[in-house]
């Protein structure tokens, strides 16, 4: 075990540079409390859909539809900033300096994975005949599935 430690504490962690990860668009200032106010909402989303209740889970009808064409919308938005980004810059070449691009098009999912579990699109029932009661309904569905995914991993 020490020396697996000792192996593991001996590679240099490879953090991508102040530079690549910071894209210049909003003043950090107001980034980094932007970020912490935008973890802190995602988590509650989550929370709200593990419980099955809360405010996230019982929006107004539509919302879901709202929040999924809101998603493709700021996906493709980042897909067209990657290009412009790629065509003024080719020396950034694929990955350096588009790491915000990339968390953003990762938020983007995470909007149309809140949609999809609102609408009830998501079922994560281990076979289609089990039936779904309260408790394994889309309100749980991202926790679920990620421990439906985790468990197939052991």
């Amino acid at each position: 075990m020490s020396l697996q430690l000792r192996i593991v504490s001996s590679v240099p962690l490879r953090y991508p540079s102040f530079e690549q990860r910071y894209s210049g668009v909003v003043p950090y200032w107001l980034l980094l409390p932007l970020q912490i106010a935008l973890i802190a909402l995602m988590l509650r989303i989550v929370r709200d859909f593990a419980q099955g209740d809360g405010y996230f889970v019982d929006l107004k009808p539509h919302t879901d539809a709202a929040l999924k064409m809101l998603s493709y919308i700021y996906f493709l938005s980042m897909v067209v900033r990657y290009i412009v980004t790629m065509a003024w810059h080719p020396e950034l070449r694929w990955f350096t300096g588009t790491i915000p691009i990339w968390f953003h098009m990762d938020l983007a999912a995470f909007i149309l994975n809140s949609s999809l579990s609102i609408s009830g699109q998501i079922h994560t029932s281990n076979s289609p005949e089990e039936p779904m009661d309260e408790r394994t309904s889309a309100s749980a569905s991202p926790v679920k599935a990620l421990m439906n995914w985790t468990s197939g991993m052991a």
